[in-house]
């Protein structure tokens, strides 16, 4: 086992309810109902497997049924798993309502995802990691701000690198989301959307977070700006099922390009590419 790319954050169990018309508040709306795995970092990491390239999933799930069904979903995923089985505690959920145009709203109850700890990380993993990802929900959140803390010192103390994914831009405004990044800055990597990057600023405030800042814009082009270079690239034009997932699968394309000595181009264009898979399919995760 020679793990190359650590993912450490959320692993959920996902309520899609998908609608056309108009929310009908205090009555009835017509939709359709489906349960998948979710939860941002097992995303990533889950796409990432598809790229050939070992990954590990560090998370954790409560001691219920919905732990098992996380547990089973991810059994042919082809990830090394560590998902720490909390006692007395439900697994992570989020109900996710897709709207026509495919763009989504979470309602996430985070459960054994609060119990995270930087010793759930295998030494092993460790030893051969390049990587460690890690999903900004846990950064954000108090009761694993401190664990993601030790793991990035973690990292930087072994020379691996480090890219974080800053989630959504609802926690970031609720959770002071610029300086808490801002205390484990500099990133290696820092991943963001067009509404992330608004609540956090400018690009040269933002570029004070990372080393390599990656721009994920949807259908416009994608942007990676670092210290010597500004690169962009523009995804193809697809059908767009539902935008759950899109971002982690970009996340996966990029890091795992960056292992396979690809070109800058190549590395953006590869990001792209399986962001654009991931929109062409229902739910967060590649089927």
């Amino acid at each position: 086992m020679s793990v190359k790319i650590i993912f450490v954050g959320d692993v959920m169990q996902d309520i899609l309810i998908s609608f056309k018309d108009k929310i009908a508040y205090g009555s009835d709306t017509q939709s359709r109902i489906t349960m998948q795995g979710g939860g941002s970092a097992t995303n990533t990491a889950c796409w990432a497997a598809t790229q050939k390239i070992d990954v590990g999933l560090v998370a954790r799930i409560g001691d219920d049924q919905t732990g098992n069904l996380i547990k089973d979903g991810l059994n042919h995923s082809h990830l090394f798993l560590n998902l720490v089985k909390t006692p007395n505690t439900t697994s992570g959920t989020c109900a996710v309502l897709i709207d026509a145009n495919g763009e989504r709203t979470m309602f996430p109850d985070p459960g054994a995802n609060l119990h995270l700890l930087a010793d759930d990380i295998p030494s092993q993993w460790l030893e051969s990691a390049e990587i460690i990802h890690i999903s900004a929900y846990s950064l954000l959140r108090a009761k694993t701000t401190k664990a993601i803390e030790e793991i990035v010192e973690m990292a930087k103390s072994r020379d691996i690198k480090t890219s974080i994914d800053v989630a959504s831009s609802q926690p970031l405004i609720d959770n002071d989301g610029f300086n808490s990044l801002s205390k484990l800055a500099p990133f290696d990597y820092l991943f963001a959307n067009k509404d992330e990057a608004e609540v956090l600023g400018d690009i040269s405030k933002i570029k004070s977070l990372c080393k390599n800042l990656i721009l994920k814009q949807g259908s416009q082009d994608s942007i990676w700006i670092s210290d010597n270079q500004e690169i962009t690239s523009k995804p193809d034009l697809v059908e767009v099922v539902d935008l759950i997932g899109a971002g982690d699968a970009f996340a996966a394309g990029f890091l795992t390009s960056l292992l396979t000595d690809e070109s800058p181009a190549n590395i953006l264009k590869n990001a792209n590419d399986l962001g654009s898979k991931a929109v062409k399919i229902s739910g967060a995760r590649p089927i």
